[in-house]
Protein backbone atom coordinates (compact mmCIF):
# COMPACT_ATOMS: atom_id res chain seq x y z
CA UNK A 1 0.00 0.00 0.00
CA UNK A 2 1.10 3.52 -0.74
CA UNK A 3 1.71 5.15 3.13
CA UNK A 4 2.86 9.01 1.08
CA UNK A 5 1.33 11.68 2.55
CA UNK A 6 0.95 15.24 1.57
CA UNK A 7 4.38 16.24 3.03
CA UNK A 8 4.22 18.73 6.26
CA UNK A 9 0.47 19.28 5.23
CA UNK A 10 -1.87 18.91 8.34
CA UNK A 11 -5.41 17.44 8.71
CA UNK A 12 -7.42 18.89 10.66
CA UNK A 13 -9.52 16.31 12.84
CA UNK A 14 -12.97 17.94 14.04
CA UNK A 15 -14.02 16.10 17.08
CA UNK A 16 -18.47 16.71 17.16
CA UNK A 17 -19.15 14.18 19.12
CA UNK A 18 -19.93 15.90 22.47
CA UNK A 19 -22.96 16.72 24.42
CA UNK A 20 -22.46 19.66 26.41
CA UNK A 21 -24.48 19.28 29.37
CA UNK A 22 -23.17 22.05 31.00
CA UNK A 23 -24.73 24.91 28.85
CA UNK A 24 -27.99 23.14 29.66
CA UNK A 25 -30.72 23.69 28.67
CA UNK A 26 -29.57 25.44 25.45
CA UNK A 27 -27.11 22.55 24.68
CA UNK A 28 -28.74 19.31 24.54
CA UNK A 29 -28.77 15.52 23.30
CA UNK A 30 -30.39 16.69 20.58
CA UNK A 31 -28.29 19.69 19.71
CA UNK A 32 -25.26 19.79 21.49
CA UNK A 33 -23.78 22.95 22.25
CA UNK A 34 -20.75 23.15 19.49
CA UNK A 35 -23.92 23.30 17.08
CA UNK A 36 -24.73 26.44 19.05
CA UNK A 37 -24.08 29.86 17.92
CA UNK A 38 -23.34 30.97 21.42
CA UNK A 39 -20.43 33.60 20.55
CA UNK A 40 -20.89 35.12 16.91
CA UNK A 41 -23.40 34.22 14.09
CA UNK A 42 -22.07 30.77 13.18
CA UNK A 43 -22.33 27.69 15.43
CA UNK A 44 -19.09 26.68 17.50
CA UNK A 45 -18.50 23.74 14.85
CA UNK A 46 -18.45 26.03 11.80
CA UNK A 47 -15.98 28.67 13.47
CA UNK A 48 -13.81 25.38 14.57
CA UNK A 49 -13.52 24.08 10.16
CA UNK A 50 -13.04 28.15 9.34
CA UNK A 51 -10.23 28.25 11.12
CA UNK A 52 -8.30 25.00 9.61
CA UNK A 53 -9.48 26.43 6.24
CA UNK A 54 -6.05 27.43 4.33
CA UNK A 55 -5.71 24.59 1.51
CA UNK A 56 -2.03 26.29 1.91
CA UNK A 57 -1.81 24.49 5.41
CA UNK A 58 -4.27 22.26 5.40
CA UNK A 59 -6.37 19.16 3.84
CA UNK A 60 -9.56 18.86 3.53
CA UNK A 61 -11.18 18.09 7.53
CA UNK A 62 -12.02 14.63 8.68
CA UNK A 63 -14.98 15.19 10.80
CA UNK A 64 -16.03 12.73 13.60
CA UNK A 65 -18.90 12.66 15.23
CA UNK A 66 -22.30 11.16 16.75
CA UNK A 67 -24.50 9.06 13.92
CA UNK A 68 -27.38 10.86 15.62
CA UNK A 69 -26.19 14.13 14.28
CA UNK A 70 -25.84 12.87 10.54
CA UNK A 71 -28.49 15.13 9.45
CA UNK A 72 -27.33 18.55 11.19
CA UNK A 73 -23.65 17.69 10.65
CA UNK A 74 -24.37 17.74 7.36
CA UNK A 75 -26.03 20.35 7.13
CA UNK A 76 -24.00 22.90 9.47
CA UNK A 77 -20.94 21.69 6.50
CA UNK A 78 -22.89 22.91 3.90
CA UNK A 79 -23.86 26.13 5.33
CA UNK A 80 -20.17 26.80 5.42
CA UNK A 81 -19.41 25.28 2.08
CA UNK A 82 -17.13 23.03 3.38
CA UNK A 83 -16.07 19.60 1.61
CA UNK A 84 -14.84 17.58 4.09
CA UNK A 85 -11.96 14.52 3.38
CA UNK A 86 -14.63 11.87 5.46
CA UNK A 87 -17.29 12.24 7.88
CA UNK A 88 -16.90 9.39 10.59
CA UNK A 89 -20.26 8.52 12.02
CA UNK A 90 -19.63 7.12 15.35
CA UNK A 91 -22.41 4.32 16.83
CA UNK A 92 -21.49 4.97 20.23
CA UNK A 93 -18.85 7.72 21.80
CA UNK A 94 -15.99 6.38 22.85
CA UNK A 95 -13.99 9.38 24.30
CA UNK A 96 -10.75 10.91 22.37
CA UNK A 97 -8.22 7.61 22.15
CA UNK A 98 -10.39 5.44 19.78
CA UNK A 99 -11.03 8.76 17.46
CA UNK A 100 -7.80 9.55 17.05
CA UNK A 101 -6.83 5.80 16.08
CA UNK A 102 -9.78 5.55 13.33
CA UNK A 103 -9.01 9.01 11.92
CA UNK A 104 -5.27 8.30 11.91
CA UNK A 105 -5.60 4.94 10.11
CA UNK A 106 -7.98 6.88 7.91
CA UNK A 107 -5.88 9.70 6.92
CA UNK A 108 -3.08 6.79 5.68
CA UNK A 109 -5.73 5.10 3.86
CA UNK A 110 -6.69 8.26 1.87
CA UNK A 111 -3.18 9.61 1.93
CA UNK A 112 -3.78 12.60 3.70
CA UNK A 113 -1.77 15.17 5.28
CA UNK A 114 1.43 13.83 7.00
CA UNK A 115 0.24 15.40 10.40
CA UNK A 116 -3.04 14.94 12.38
CA UNK A 117 -4.66 18.58 13.69
CA UNK A 118 -6.91 17.22 16.30
CA UNK A 119 -9.44 19.89 17.67
CA UNK A 120 -12.57 20.11 19.86
CA UNK A 121 -15.18 21.61 17.85
CA UNK A 122 -16.91 23.52 21.01
CA UNK A 123 -13.95 25.68 21.72
CA UNK A 124 -14.20 29.55 21.62
CA UNK A 125 -10.42 31.30 20.11
CA UNK A 126 -10.96 34.74 19.64
CA UNK A 127 -7.58 35.18 18.01
CA UNK A 128 -7.27 32.67 15.51
CA UNK A 129 -4.16 33.92 13.69
CA UNK A 130 -1.97 32.94 17.18
CA UNK A 131 -3.39 29.71 16.98
CA UNK A 132 -2.23 29.29 13.48
CA UNK A 133 1.39 30.81 14.08
CA UNK A 134 1.62 28.24 16.84
CA UNK A 135 0.31 25.15 14.45
CA UNK A 136 2.83 26.57 12.03
CA UNK A 137 5.78 26.43 14.97
CA UNK A 138 4.35 22.94 16.01
CA UNK A 139 4.50 21.77 12.71
CA UNK A 140 8.77 21.83 12.87
CA UNK A 141 8.29 19.49 16.22
CA UNK A 142 5.74 17.14 14.93
CA UNK A 143 8.08 16.59 11.57
CA UNK A 144 10.85 15.26 13.69
CA UNK A 145 8.09 12.68 15.52
CA UNK A 146 6.81 14.68 18.61
CA UNK A 147 3.68 14.40 19.69
CA UNK A 148 2.82 18.36 19.71
CA UNK A 149 -0.27 19.79 22.62
CA UNK A 150 -0.87 23.19 22.64
CA UNK A 151 -0.54 24.92 26.05
CA UNK A 152 -2.93 27.53 26.92
CA UNK A 153 -1.37 30.80 29.11
CA UNK A 154 -3.17 30.62 32.25
CA UNK A 155 -4.65 34.34 33.12
CA UNK A 156 -5.75 32.59 36.99
CA UNK A 157 -5.81 29.50 38.84
CA UNK A 158 -8.30 27.72 37.09
CA UNK A 159 -9.21 24.77 38.73
CA UNK A 160 -11.90 23.31 36.14
CA UNK A 161 -8.75 22.91 33.35
CA UNK A 162 -6.02 20.54 33.68
CA UNK A 163 -2.41 21.73 33.50
CA UNK A 164 0.52 20.58 31.22
CA UNK A 165 4.14 21.44 33.06
CA UNK A 166 6.91 22.29 30.22
CA UNK A 167 10.02 20.19 31.24
CA UNK A 168 13.51 21.37 28.44
CA UNK A 169 13.58 22.65 25.23
CA UNK A 170 12.77 20.43 22.86
CA UNK A 171 16.24 19.34 21.64
CA UNK A 172 16.90 19.11 18.05
CA UNK A 173 19.92 18.95 16.10
CA UNK A 174 21.74 20.94 12.63
CA UNK A 175 20.00 23.21 10.68
CA UNK A 176 16.11 22.25 12.32
CA UNK A 177 17.76 23.69 15.65
CA UNK A 178 16.01 26.95 15.08
CA UNK A 179 12.53 25.77 13.73
CA UNK A 180 11.50 23.90 17.33
CA UNK A 181 12.87 27.34 19.54
CA UNK A 182 10.14 27.68 22.02
CA UNK A 183 8.85 24.22 22.05
CA UNK A 184 9.39 21.80 25.10
CA UNK A 185 9.18 18.71 26.24
CA UNK A 186 6.40 17.89 28.90
CA UNK A 187 7.37 17.28 31.96
CA UNK A 188 3.80 15.69 33.47
CA UNK A 189 0.37 16.73 32.84
CA UNK A 190 -1.34 17.67 36.04
CA UNK A 191 -5.25 16.71 36.78
CA UNK A 192 -7.53 19.23 37.34
CA UNK A 193 -6.27 21.08 40.99
CA UNK A 194 -7.74 22.09 43.71
CA UNK A 195 -7.45 25.97 43.81
CA UNK A 196 -4.39 26.22 46.21
CA UNK A 197 -2.44 23.87 43.89
CA UNK A 198 -3.78 26.03 40.74
CA UNK A 199 -2.06 29.08 42.94
CA UNK A 200 0.94 27.45 43.30
CA UNK A 201 1.27 26.37 39.58
CA UNK A 202 1.10 29.99 39.03
CA UNK A 203 3.77 31.25 41.17
CA UNK A 204 6.11 28.46 40.28
CA UNK A 205 5.72 29.43 36.46
CA UNK A 206 6.19 26.93 33.65
CA UNK A 207 2.36 25.54 33.64
CA UNK A 208 -0.10 25.54 30.73
CA UNK A 209 -3.38 24.80 30.76
CA UNK A 210 -4.19 21.71 28.97
CA UNK A 211 -6.13 22.56 25.45
CA UNK A 212 -6.89 19.14 24.19
CA UNK A 213 -5.33 20.40 20.71
CA UNK A 214 -2.78 18.08 19.34
CA UNK A 215 -0.33 18.01 16.60
CA UNK A 216 0.67 14.33 15.62
CA UNK A 217 2.78 12.95 12.80
CA UNK A 218 0.85 10.62 11.65
CA UNK A 219 3.14 7.43 11.10
CA UNK A 220 4.75 7.69 14.53
CA UNK A 221 1.44 8.26 15.89
CA UNK A 222 0.31 4.89 14.84
CA UNK A 223 3.54 3.10 15.55
CA UNK A 224 3.13 4.47 19.19
CA UNK A 225 -0.38 3.43 19.59
CA UNK A 226 0.11 -0.23 18.44
CA UNK A 227 2.80 -0.57 21.39
CA UNK A 228 0.56 1.32 24.10
CA UNK A 229 -2.75 0.85 22.84
CA UNK A 230 -2.87 -2.38 20.33
CA UNK A 231 -6.31 -3.13 21.29
CA UNK A 232 -7.83 0.17 20.33
CA UNK A 233 -5.83 -0.02 16.79
CA UNK A 234 -6.92 -3.65 16.54
CA UNK A 235 -10.51 -2.69 16.80
CA UNK A 236 -10.45 0.54 14.74
CA UNK A 237 -9.08 -1.21 12.05
CA UNK A 238 -11.60 -3.53 12.20
CA UNK A 239 -14.66 -1.05 12.53
CA UNK A 240 -12.77 0.68 9.15
CA UNK A 241 -12.19 -2.30 7.14
CA UNK A 242 -16.25 -3.37 7.98
CA UNK A 243 -17.55 0.01 7.75
CA UNK A 244 -20.60 1.06 5.62
CA UNK A 245 -19.22 3.64 3.09
CA UNK A 246 -21.77 6.01 1.07
CA UNK A 247 -19.37 8.78 -0.99
CA UNK A 248 -17.30 10.79 1.99
CA UNK A 249 -19.60 8.88 5.01
CA UNK A 250 -18.01 5.94 7.28
CA UNK A 251 -20.33 4.44 9.73
CA UNK A 252 -18.49 1.98 11.55
CA UNK A 253 -20.63 -1.20 12.39
CA UNK A 254 -21.55 -1.06 16.20
CA UNK A 255 -20.42 -4.17 17.41
CA UNK A 256 -16.31 -3.44 16.16
CA UNK A 257 -16.35 0.11 16.89
CA UNK A 258 -17.44 -0.48 20.58
CA UNK A 259 -14.64 -3.24 21.17
CA UNK A 260 -12.26 0.36 21.11
CA UNK A 261 -11.64 1.26 24.71
CA UNK A 262 -13.69 4.50 26.19
CA UNK A 263 -10.14 6.56 27.02
CA UNK A 264 -9.20 9.92 26.31
CA UNK A 265 -5.82 10.86 24.46
CA UNK A 266 -4.33 12.07 27.12
CA UNK A 267 -4.06 9.05 29.31
CA UNK A 268 -3.82 6.60 26.61
CA UNK A 269 -0.92 7.91 25.10
CA UNK A 270 0.27 11.77 26.21
CA UNK A 271 0.79 10.50 29.55
CA UNK A 272 2.76 7.39 28.63
CA UNK A 273 4.91 8.36 25.62
CA UNK A 274 8.20 9.86 25.56
CA UNK A 275 7.56 12.29 22.51
CA UNK A 276 5.19 14.31 24.50
CA UNK A 277 6.09 18.50 23.58
CA UNK A 278 4.05 21.55 24.20
CA UNK A 279 3.77 24.97 22.52
CA UNK A 280 2.45 27.80 25.00
CA UNK A 281 -0.09 29.86 23.06
CA UNK A 282 -2.55 32.69 23.95
CA UNK A 283 -5.09 32.66 21.81
CA UNK A 284 -7.64 33.78 24.29
CA UNK A 285 -9.24 30.49 24.67
CA UNK A 286 -12.13 29.36 26.37
CA UNK A 287 -13.31 25.73 26.42
CA UNK A 288 -16.66 27.48 27.24
CA UNK A 289 -17.34 24.57 29.59
CA UNK A 290 -20.30 26.58 31.64
CA UNK A 291 -22.51 29.11 31.61
CA UNK A 292 -19.91 31.60 33.32
CA UNK A 293 -17.34 30.99 30.78
CA UNK A 294 -20.14 32.15 27.76
CA UNK A 295 -20.91 35.24 30.37
CA UNK A 296 -16.94 36.23 30.19
CA UNK A 297 -16.30 35.50 26.74
CA UNK A 298 -19.64 37.64 25.80
CA UNK A 299 -20.41 41.56 25.47
CA UNK A 300 -21.29 43.02 28.11
CA UNK A 301 -22.76 46.55 29.25
CA UNK A 302 -22.32 48.67 31.85
CA UNK A 303 -24.01 46.75 34.26
CA UNK A 304 -21.50 43.96 33.27
CA UNK A 305 -24.74 42.17 31.98
CA UNK A 306 -25.37 40.10 29.04
CA UNK A 307 -28.84 39.98 27.37
CA UNK A 308 -30.28 37.77 24.29
CA UNK A 309 -33.80 37.92 23.43
CA UNK A 310 -36.44 39.31 25.18
CA UNK A 311 -35.24 39.98 28.29
CA UNK A 312 -35.97 42.63 31.19
CA UNK A 313 -33.93 43.82 33.55
CA UNK A 314 -33.83 45.83 36.82
CA UNK A 315 -31.15 46.35 39.39
CA UNK A 316 -29.46 43.60 38.12
CA UNK A 317 -25.91 43.55 37.93
CA UNK A 318 -22.89 41.00 36.30
CA UNK A 319 -25.85 38.74 34.98
CA UNK A 320 -25.91 36.22 31.71
CA UNK A 321 -30.18 35.90 30.88
CA UNK A 322 -31.08 34.45 27.71
CA UNK A 323 -34.36 33.95 26.40
CA UNK A 324 -35.23 31.87 23.40
CA UNK A 325 -38.92 32.13 24.04
CA UNK A 326 -41.49 34.44 26.31
CA UNK A 327 -40.33 37.60 27.71
CA UNK A 328 -37.93 37.12 30.80
CA UNK A 329 -37.81 39.32 33.42
CA UNK A 330 -35.20 39.61 36.14
CA UNK A 331 -34.78 41.59 39.17
CA UNK A 332 -32.66 42.75 42.07
CA UNK A 333 -30.17 40.17 40.82
CA UNK A 334 -26.30 39.97 40.86
CA UNK A 335 -24.42 37.17 39.13
CA UNK A 336 -27.20 35.01 38.16
CA UNK A 337 -27.54 32.65 35.09
CA UNK A 338 -31.12 32.52 33.42
CA UNK A 339 -31.35 30.75 30.29
CA UNK A 340 -34.77 30.38 28.97
CA UNK A 341 -35.18 28.07 25.86
CA UNK A 342 -39.26 28.33 25.49
CA UNK A 343 -39.04 24.46 26.75
CA UNK A 344 -37.13 24.74 29.98
CA UNK A 345 -35.76 27.06 32.26
CA UNK A 346 -32.33 27.78 34.33
CA UNK A 347 -32.13 30.00 37.12
CA UNK A 348 -28.65 29.53 38.85
CA UNK A 349 -25.91 31.60 40.65
CA UNK A 350 -22.35 32.08 38.37
CA UNK A 351 -20.56 30.67 41.09
CA UNK A 352 -22.67 26.86 40.86
CA UNK A 353 -22.54 26.49 36.72
CA UNK A 354 -20.25 24.21 37.26
CA UNK A 355 -23.32 22.40 38.52
CA UNK A 356 -25.92 22.70 36.01
CA UNK A 357 -24.53 19.44 34.43
CA UNK A 358 -26.25 17.47 37.61
CA UNK A 359 -29.83 19.00 36.31
CA UNK A 360 -28.62 18.11 32.78
CA UNK A 361 -27.88 14.76 34.15
CA UNK A 362 -31.37 14.62 36.02
CA UNK A 363 -33.57 15.30 32.84
CA UNK A 364 -32.16 13.24 30.52
CA UNK A 365 -32.96 10.39 33.53
CA UNK A 366 -35.95 11.71 33.37
CA UNK A 367 -36.84 11.22 29.61
CA UNK A 368 -35.09 8.30 29.37
CA UNK A 369 -37.99 6.99 31.55
CA UNK A 370 -41.00 8.23 30.48
CA UNK A 371 -14.42 13.63 1.23
CA UNK A 372 -13.25 14.97 -1.62
CA UNK A 373 -12.57 13.96 -5.53
CA UNK A 374 -9.63 12.17 -4.16
CA UNK A 375 -11.52 10.38 -1.86
CA UNK A 376 -14.34 8.83 -3.90
CA UNK A 377 -13.13 5.44 -3.58
CA UNK A 378 -13.19 5.48 0.27
CA UNK A 379 -14.26 1.66 0.41
CA UNK A 380 -11.69 0.26 -1.50
CA UNK A 381 -8.82 2.45 0.68
CA UNK A 382 -10.33 1.47 3.87
CA UNK A 383 -10.53 -2.25 2.88
CA UNK A 384 -6.52 -2.07 2.94
CA UNK A 385 -5.97 -0.69 5.98
CA UNK A 386 -6.19 -3.60 8.36
CA UNK A 387 -2.33 -4.16 6.73
CA UNK A 388 -1.25 -1.00 7.70
CA UNK A 389 2.49 -0.96 9.31
CA UNK A 390 4.04 2.19 10.01
CA UNK A 391 7.91 2.35 9.31
CA UNK A 392 9.66 4.19 12.14
CA UNK A 393 10.21 7.29 12.27
CA UNK A 394 13.04 9.34 14.30
CA UNK A 395 11.91 10.02 18.00
CA UNK A 396 12.40 13.67 18.34
CA UNK A 397 12.72 14.11 22.65
CA UNK A 398 15.21 12.62 24.24
CA UNK A 399 13.01 11.82 27.66
CA UNK A 400 11.51 13.74 29.78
Amino acid sequence: MDQSFAKGIITPVVLAGGSGTRLWPLSSDEKPKQFQAIAGRRSMFQQTLLRVADPNRFTAPIIIGNAHHEDMLMSELAECDIEPAAVILEPEGRNTAPAVAITALLAVACKLGEHLLIMPSDHFIRDPGRLISAIDQARAAAALGAFVTFGITPDGPETSYGYIKQGDLLESSGDKAEDVDGIFQVARFVEKPPRHDAVRMLEEGGYHWNSGMFLFPVAPLLQEMQVLIPGIVSACQKALVEAEVDGNIIRPPHEAFVQAENISIDYAVMERTARAAVVPVDPLWSDVGSWTAVWEISERDDAQNVTLGDVILHDVRGAYVRSEGPVTAVVGLDDVIVVNTGDAVIVASKSHAQDIRTIAEAVRKRKAGALPEETVDLAEEIAEVDSFEPEPRMVASKGR
